[in-house]
């Protein structure tokens, strides 16, 4: 019976040990990696923050920015509306929750969750090709994101996952001196890996995402930066899935939320964001998306004319005055690219009062480079 003891003893003692060094050991990486900021630490200063986590979900904070922030102007939608910036409002009274709306369901929850706080009085809403594309998933991401962010051990085994299949983070425990305090690019105070490392991330102060690595590195191709997406094509798959035609259940789904929009008293602007006119081209060419895309754009410009919701569509670069130079990548427009569509969005008479058009025009032409307008520390 001692022995039975003893044995059990050592047992526990042992597996107290590993996780206690278990713990300790993340813990420390955390630390050393800048991702163990609370919101609080974070809420407190995040008008010069760069908020880029390696292992979290990163847009989700914006929820609490927005609540303590209420911006007149919002842009809604997935990392297809992030480009948008609030040095082209007057005061800088606008946020994005790009990032948030990688579906219609989550622009609803989206839109739902800053209701609960306040009304901005314009909304911006990015509509994006695969949310009305029957062969693309329509589930909720927020909500699984949400419960990862929110769990206060699940970032350590979020650590061992991405350690585990990320050569490169796992390097970094071997270059610390790589990881600043303040990004290079725009200098602001880093909190998370990738800011850190990257100089990549949310500008916080109004919800845009800093491309630091293409910032800070040689400009790559056209073909380089396309590649990907001519992949997705390729393969049918990853918000390129092949369809004739568009689901019309999601279709409702829109038109509910642009009307609770309205109904909310918001003016919204709804458009559809760019893709390079190479890869429009070569979707608008082909049998697999050529009918899901004109039936997308067709669907949703007659219904915002039978709501009288001003209604932009910008999906090929070409059509804002922008050019595939100044793309991210096959579906991605630049910050160039977003300064012309709301330039473009200047003929809605309701939306100009809100738009500093004087230093729009002026960084339109002092850019900072191919793909920055806004000077990159700004």
């Amino acid at each position: 019976m001692n022995a039975w003891k003893i044995w059990v003893r050592r047992w526990l003692l042992i597996n107290i040990v590993a996780v206690f060094g278990f713990f300790s050991i993340s813990t420390l990486i955390l630390g050393e990696f800048r991702e163990l900021y609370s919101d609080d630490e974070i809420l407190s200063e995040y008008d010069d923050i760069l908020l880029g986590s390696a292992i979290t979900d990163s847009s989700l904070i914006k929820f609490k920015v927005i609540e303590q922030k209420k911006p007149k102007v919002v842009a809604i939608g997935s990392s297809r509306v992030m480009q948008f910036r609030s040095n082209y409002f007057i005061d800088k009274d606008f946020y994005t929750m790009g990032g948030t709306a990688s579906s219609l369901i989550d622009a609803e929850k989206t839109f739902a969750k800053i209701r609960k706080s306040y009304t901005p009085e314009v909304v911006i809403l990015g509509v994006d090709l695969w949310w009305l594309n029957p062969n693309f998933s329509h589930a909720s991401q927020l909500e699984r994101l949400g419960e990862i962010r929110e769990s206060k051990y699940k970032k350590y085994f979020q650590l061992v996952e991405f350690m585990k299949d990320n050569a490169e983070m796992r390097n970094m425990l071997f270059h610390l001196d790589d990881i600043k305090e303040m990004d290079i690019v725009g200098k602001r105070k880093t909190v998370g890996l990738s800011a850190a490392a990257k100089s990549e991330g949310y500008r916080l102060a109004d919800g845009s995402y800093q491309y630091g690595s293409m910032l800070t590195a040689d400009f790559k191709t056209s073909a380089e930066l396309f590649k990907d997406t001519h992949k997705r094509l390729d393969n049918r798959n990853s918000r390129f899935e092949a369809a004739d035609d568009i689901d019309y259940g999601e279709f409702e789904r829109l038109k509910k939320l642009i009307r609770e929009m309205k109904e909310a008293g918001c003016h919204v602007i709804v458009f559809l964001p760019p893709f390079p006119d190479e890869i429009y081209s070569r979707m608008s060419n082909h049998d697999e998306w050529r009918f899901l895309l004109a039936n997308f754009e067709r669907s949703v410009k007659e219904y915002c004319a039978e709501e009288n919701i001003q209604f932009f569509n910008f999906s090929n670069v070409l059509w804002v005055g922008s050019n595939d130079d100044e793309c991210l990548d096959g579906f991605h427009g630049s910050e160039m690219t977003y300064t012309k569509i709301v330039r473009s969005m200047l003929s809605d008479k309701i939306f100009a009062k809100y738009v500093d058009s004087d230093y729009l025009d002026y960084i339109l032409e002092h850019p900072a480079n191919r793909f920055q307008a806004i000077p990159l520390n700004e």
